[in-house]
């Protein structure tokens, strides 16, 4: 492989994340008023409810970050 063919898998790879991750925010989005009247496992509820933990809504930083 060589240098520019790296580069543009390189470059390829950090816009499909960036894409991911404006397609994840809009999925939050979603879930927004809707948790109670979903039908959302428990497991998958307790999974976020332990992970949104090491998150401060007042300084909307994440603990560790």
């Amino acid at each position: 492989m060589e240098f520019h063919e790296m580069h543009e898998a390189i470059k390829d790879a950090r816009q499909t994340i960036n894409r991911a991750d404006q397609f994840k925010n809009q999925m939050a989005g979603l879930f927004v008023g809707q948790l109670q009247a979903s039908r959302i496992g428990d497991y998958t509820l307790c999974r976020l409810k332990r992970e949104l933990r090491n998150y401060n809504m007042h300084t909307g930083l994440w603990k560790g970050a």
